[in-house]
């Protein structure tokens, strides 16, 4: 299917991930779980931390 079409030709390098969603209303959740985890991420390889507005 897709996501194998995704893993196989389209994402590749350095922490290089796939998240798949099932129906249009999980696609908001899997955007933020997947902003926190590239933040995360290049936070681990040293790069300039990125905070957001609020955040603590």
């Amino acid at each position: 299917g897709l996501p194998l079409y995704y893993r196989q030709n389209v994402i590749g390098g350095p922490n290089a991930f796939l998240l798949v969603v099932q129906d249009f209303k999980s696609f908001a959740d899997a955007m933020a779980q997947k902003l926190a985890k590239e933040i995360d991420v290049a936070g681990q390889a040293g790069e300039r931390r990125v905070s957001l507005l609020g955040s603590r």
